[in-house]
């Protein structure tokens, strides 16, 4: 009876072994129906011909005019994350991609080639924006973390620390060359990028912030959030550190809406930062 049974098991290893040398491995070859996935949002390219558009863990590129797709831009077979957030540059020749898995990759949307893949998050990227030069690109995610690209050189910057929350959206402040930052913990944050430090952080009265934008001509910041409405932000130049003769720096910005983090001694001669001050909801303000 065992050895019955012995020769049942073998004959039952065998064919088992036999089956899984008998599997073929499948790759993907093709997707269709999808024209949008939930990842990430849809963006203008530049011109406002077409439209383009998160699909799973592609992008799509739609002519408007045409209602077809155009380009399918993909990364190479095995990429299986699924596409958070798109931004292209002003001039258009680069497409910024941000992955669930914390990766962004730099693609030349003309012809669909990948310039460089960029790992500096540990969770989804959330957000992209490049500067108005698009030498530089910002990218936020949901581990808290702000990272500043150099896009010519295809390397990281620096990497901005400070929020409690996803940073749910960022934007530029080219004239001072520093960077506000909004996030689901409730708090508005604005970045020297030359000195890699947060200069100011105000906590919103309306909870979650969820996207944020500069109106620098105006000298106004804009930010909405989970109360349903937008707030607007002065801003304007403050002396955050002065040098006294002998040398030392002394800080003189007042830390009641939030200070510069780091050590103040080693600050330039007459550090100049961006401060914001409420003015209120976008209904209540007339000027």
């Amino acid at each position: 009876l065992n050895e019955s049974r012995g020769r049942l098991c073998a004959r039952a290893v065998c064919r088992t072994v036999g089956m899984v040398k008998a599997y073929l491995r499948y790759v993907e070859d093709a997707c269709w129906g999808v024209i949008v996935s939930t990842g990430g949002h849809v963006i203008a390219a530049p011109g406002g011909k077409s439209l383009i558009v998160p699909a799973l863990e592609a992008v799509k590129v739609w002519s408007i005019r045409q209602g077809r797709v155009e380009r399918t831009i993909k990364p190479a077979v095995g990429v299986q994350s699924e596409v958070t957030a798109l931004e292209i540059s002003h001039e258009g020749n680069t497409l910024a991609v941000g992955h669930a898995d914390g990766a962004v990759r730099l693609w030349q949307p003309s012809d669909g080639t990948e310039r460089v893949t960029l790992t500096g998050h540990r969770g989804a990227v959330t957000t992209l924006r490049f500067s108005q030069s698009s030498t530089m690109l910002i990218s936020a995610g949901s581990d808290t973390n702000v990272v500043v690209w150099d896009v010519v050189g295809e390397l990281g910057i620096c990497k901005l620390r400070g929020h409690r929350g996803p940073v749910t959206d960022v934007c530029f402040l080219e004239g001072p060359n520093a960077i506000a930052s909004v996030s689901k913990d409730g708090m508005l944050k604005l970045w020297d990028v030359d000195m890699q430090h947060c200069v100011q952080t105000v906590g919103a009265p309306s909870g979650e912030l969820w996207t944020v934008d500069i109106l620098e001509a105006a000298g106004r910041l804009l930010t909405g959030g989970a109360g349903g409405e937008i707030l607007v932000w002065s801003i304007e130049q403050r002396l955050l550190a002065d040098n006294k003769p002998n040398g030392v720096a002394t800080a003189v910005l007042s830390t009641s809406n939030g200070a510069a983090e780091g050590d103040p001694a080693a600050v330039p001669p007459q550090w100049l930062a961006p401060h914001a001050s409420m003015l209120g909801t976008l209904a209540s303000v007339s000027n």
